[in-house]
């Protein structure tokens, strides 16, 4: 089978997430990887057996890479996108896609301009539970959507703003609002903001909200909640958070006039009429299947469908527009907060 080469840029935390995922795929292999730091290039190209580079110009003269994964800080991702475009390498950016509308717009356009292919890796988008959510909603067992929660409240050890999750590489711009571009709402929630997009379509009209650092020496904010007026009528809550001590029993909701899914696993789905083998007027559990080690999988179906849409010149999973909608959302939740003003979008 033809395969799609990749050269990772930036060997950090994800770059490893995501060569995991890369591996289980039968259509795309890493050819090399780059990072500033040669110790963390060497590791990472020793352990993925791939050339080594130690600036972003060289994975972009390599003959041998089709397409780029961005795995670097958040404030350098446009730079690094333009470069690569430039050169005619298709992108994969990591979420967010930048830290501004303008630089997210510049870079979609940078893409379309050059010719590349350019997808985000929201990859919850795969989990059963989310396709299976989609799938009853499309069917429209619930009705006329008019409710959506999303709770992303957790506790993140000290450790994580220096050196993240897995502890790979040691860095400083989680904490830094200049180079994250926000806290835990930007870098996590935003993931369950744009998988509720995919599933209802739903578009935010205006947003309020409010945030602040509470328990954490950083810049950015450790507690954010937005309040979002849907085009449609629906709302929404948005509650996240970096610092909340205890366990936080989190729970995604999308209701609507006929019924309600609480994205627990398994799903649990509440309807007024029978349908879709659905009893009426009692929560039903639908079961699905786990796949095995969660956080490659997502990443391999992401890549599958991104390499086929090179190879075969089709459309990408997860498009820039796409991850767009829920950048603004977060953006203009901190504009909303900053200005204690309801937001436009």
């Amino acid at each position: 089978m033809e395969k799609l080469k990749y050269g990772i840029i930036g060997c950090g935390e994800i770059a490893y997430w995501q060569a995991k995922g890369i591996a289980r795929t039968d259509n795309s292999v890493i050819t090399a990887c780059m990072d500033v730091n040669k110790d963390y290039a060497g590791k990472f190209g020793k352990v993925n057996n791939c050339r080594i580079y130690s600036d972003v110009s060289g994975i972009c003269k390599d003959p041998d890479v089709d397409a780029v994964i961005v795995c670097l800080p958040h404030f350098l991702h446009k730079p690094v996108a333009l470069e690569c475009a430039k050169a005619g390498k298709h992108i994969v950016m990591e979420k967010p896609i930048a830290t501004t509308l303008a630089d997210a717009d510049e870079i979609i356009l940078a893409c379309k301009s050059a010719g590349v292919k350019l997808a985000i890796p929201y990859v919850n988008r795969y989990r059963p539970e989310v396709q299976k959510a989609k799938e009853l909603i499309e069917k429209g067992v619930l009705g006329k959507i008019v409710y959506l929660q999303i709770q992303d409240m957790a506790l993140k050890p000290e450790s994580y703003w220096t050196m993240g999750w897995d502890k790979v590489v040691t860095t400083d711009w989680r904490a830094s609002k200049a180079k994250a571009g926000g806290g835990a709402m930007l870098m996590n929630c935003s993931h369950y903001i744009d998988f509720f997009y995919f599933m209802t379509g739903l578009r935010a009209e205006r947003v309020s909200a409010e945030y602040d650092t509470y328990a954490t020496k950083i810049e950015v904010e450790d507690l954010m909640t937005i309040l979002i007026r849907f085009k449609g009528g629906a709302t929404g809550v948005v509650q996240s958070s970096s610092m909340l001590p205890g366990k936080f029993e989190n729970v995604h909701r999308i209701a609507g006039t006929e019924g309600q899914i609480m994205l627990t696993s398994p799903l649990k789905v509440f309807v007024t009429k029978d349908s879709d083998g659905l009893k009426a007027n009692e929560w039903n559990t639908v079961a699905l299947e786990t796949p095995d080690e969660q956080g490659s999988y997502l990443r391999k179906r992401f890549f599958e469908l991104f390499s086929e849409a090179v190879l075969k010149n089709t459309q990408v999973p997860i498009s820039g527009e796409d991850a767009r909608v829920a950048l603004e959302v977060v953006l203009k939740g901190y504009e909303a907060a900053d200005r204690k003003q309801v937001v436009t979008l």
